[in-house]
């Protein structure tokens, strides 16, 4: 009913407008003056005046009544998409961080997708400087090694042990064959991917070496090295890669639940849960599709830090959060190994990396080396190599990370 009311009343106005226009147009002219047949020239603009005048109106009250409106979209979507425009990554820190600065937003009701939001007022970017992190270790090497130690590793398994060995077994040698076929196209390699998949075979090195002499593999280990086996798995085959590749959807989908529960076990379990030690091992499948031989560009990452004091206030910029805190990452996996992690040199706000298309765990600490509690350490950056049509594509992508207090 309220539908019909509006369209009478917009067809109403037109009319009206229409009618005003019209009359206007047919407005008599003056009688003429005393021996002329017409109008002079001066009484034409009066003729004129009412008409342009009519078709303003007309054509005011169309544009007002016929203009479209701005679709409605989730708040959450509105944000994301006001992120992305301003070239910041959307975390789950960057997005509360924009609730937190436009708190009138409605968390249930849709808005417009024009809403107007409030950013982030960052203090000015400096230019960005090559990240200088801690050494790591040199694929060539690690890889050598693995591969000596899982060969002494295999000899000690006796037939019919029982336990997890099989299924420790089956992730090995399929971590060994996908390595394999990445080195074979390392001319091609990206040297922050090689970087990561160096860090994880260091430490599975470690691990195999570890339970070499073992009749069976310790329980925490076993868990260790499915979870190694798993983040080994999506930095070789990130889904924007498996895409290019033109990979089947079915591939994609599995692939992604995998790696969606496992990131939601490391988050959620501490990897020394005794409890975690009767749980079965997964068992990959070594029917896997081969690395693409091109990898996508590197892109460069800044972050910031933001803290929210007790009384709602929100600080991104100053002495209490510029050059003070050390940004560190690493693969998920290993979050639990001090040595795996990469330092970068600047301190935030602002700290300057390049990221590889994968999810990290971030580690921040203080001037005093302590550890600063995050409410979000976990980020992922694969969206972004995903969006190579939208403008943001080559430019720094800003990553906001929150201080718990």
């Amino acid at each position: 009913m309220k539908k019909t009311q509006s369209g009478i009343s917009k067809l109403l106005i037109i009319v009206l407008a229409i009618r005003a226009f019209v009359a206007s147009a047919q407005t008599p002219w003056p009688p003429p003056p005393t021996g002329g047949s017409g109008p002079s020239s001066d009484d034409k603009s009066s003729i004129v005046l009412p008409v342009v005048a009519g078709a303003v109106v007309a054509g005011t009250a169309a544009y007002f009544i016929f203009k479209k409106k701005p679709v409605k979209i989730p708040p959450r979507e509105r944000v994301t998409t006001y992120l992305y425009k301003n070239n910041i990554q959307p975390t789950q820190d960057a997005i509360n961080l924009i609730f937190a600065l436009n708190p009138s937003i409605p968390r249930q009701d849709n808005i417009p997708s024009n809403y107007k939001l409030k950013g982030p007022d960052f203090p000015e970017m400096p230019q960005p400087v090559t990240q200088e992190q801690l050494p790591g270790p040199a694929l060539n090497e690690q890889l050598m090694l693995f591969k000596s130690s899982l060969e002494k590793f295999r000899k000690s398994r006796k037939p019919n042990a029982g336990g997890n060995n099989s299924g420790v077994t089956s992730n090995l040698n399929t971590a060994e064959k996908n390595v394999d076929e990445y080195m074979a196209k390392k001319e091609n390699a990206n040297k922050e991917q090689s970087g990561l998949i160096a860090d994880l075979i260091s430490v599975l090195n470690q691990l195999v070496k570890r339970n070499t002499a073992s009749v069976k593999v310790n329980g925490k280990d076993a868990e260790l090295i499915q979870n190694i086996i798993r983040n080994l798995s999506e930095i070789l085959y990130p889904p924007e890669l498996i895409k290019k590749n033109k990979q089947s959807s079915l591939y994609l989908k599995s692939i992604q639940q995998e790696l969606a529960a496992f990131y939601y076990s490391v988050n959620n379990v501490a990897l020394n849960n005794d409890e975690k030690k009767s749980r079965a091992v997964y068992r990959y499948s070594s029917a896997r599709s081969k690395p693409a031989a091109n990898d996508p560009e590197t892109k460069g990452f800044a972050f910031a830090v933001y803290k929210i004091h007790p009384d709602g206030t929100i600080i991104t910029k100053g002495p209490e959060v510029e050059k003070k805190y050390t940004i560190r990452y690493v693969c998920p996996a290993l979050q639990e190994f001090e040595s795996s992690y990469h330092v970068l040199s600047n301190p935030a706000t602002w700290a300057f990396a390049n990221l590889y298309p994968s999810k990290y765990y971030i580690q921040v600490r203080d001037i005093f080396g302590k550890q600063v509690p995050l409410q979000n350490p976990l980020i992922d950056v694969q969206d972004i190599y995903e969006r190579p049509q939208q403008q943001y594509h080559n430019k720094m992508m800003i990553i906001p990370i929150y201080l718990k207090q």
